[in-house]
């Protein structure tokens, strides 16, 4: 009955689990090795419990850059040696803080996440993570927002983005606050001129 009960609480992860090696094998005490590699403060191999999550894991890591991405992948060679890579949504807490999804031989990668240029009159240029549904007041509000030199972001001709069009070109187009950014834009704040 506990087996059942069990399987039922990890129905939507059931790609991820061999269930019937994970209902004989360990038990969920038992330590298994993970890579953890990419976008974390301290990659390296951990040996952690079979019932650890992924949550857990990343935080042992040092947790997650400010460049990493939302979605990491756990990597796994199955029973016929061929790689199998499985998404998982850090912002989606029953996945993220799952028990039993890791397997001993596993590797955790955190891609870079989508990111976003600023350059011009804000306090502090360089790149950023993109978030979901940024604007372009809210990427300027992370850059630190204007410099004393530019006006105030109302007038949006003082603000350009180049965006790489779908063919491969460049396009330099004028952009209102509350229009979306991009991945891969660069967003300009021109200066003011009195």
């Amino acid at each position: 009955m506990k087996l059942v009960l069990a399987l039922l609480t990890l129905w939507p992860f059931l790609p991820l689990c061999d269930t019937q090696a994970w209902a004989d094998e360990a038990s969920i005490t038992d330590s298994v090795h993970i890579t953890v590699s990419g976008e974390v403060r301290m990659p390296g191999r951990y040996t952690v419990t079979a019932s650890s999550s992924i949550a857990a894991l990343l935080t042992e890591a040092g947790g997650v850059t400010a460049m990493g991405a939302d979605t990491v992948y756990i990597e796994r060679v199955d029973e016929i040696g061929q790689l199998k890579r499985y998404s998982i949504d850090l912002h989606d807490p029953l996945r993220s803080s799952a028990p039993h999804l890791l397997r001993d031989g596993d590797t955790v990668v955190v891609p870079h996440g989508e990111q976003y240029s600023i350059v011009g009159e804000v306090k502090n240029p360089g790149s950023y993570r993109l978030d979901p549904s940024m604007t372009v007041t809210q990427a300027i509000a992370k850059a630190g927002g204007v410099t004393v030199w530019s006006s105030h972001l109302a007038s949006h001709r003082r603000v350009e983005i180049r965006r790489k069009g779908s063919d491969g070109t460049v396009v330099v187009m004028q952009v209102r606050p509350d229009d979306f950014v991009e991945p891969d834009d660069v967003i300009r704040v021109k200066e003011s001129y009195f």
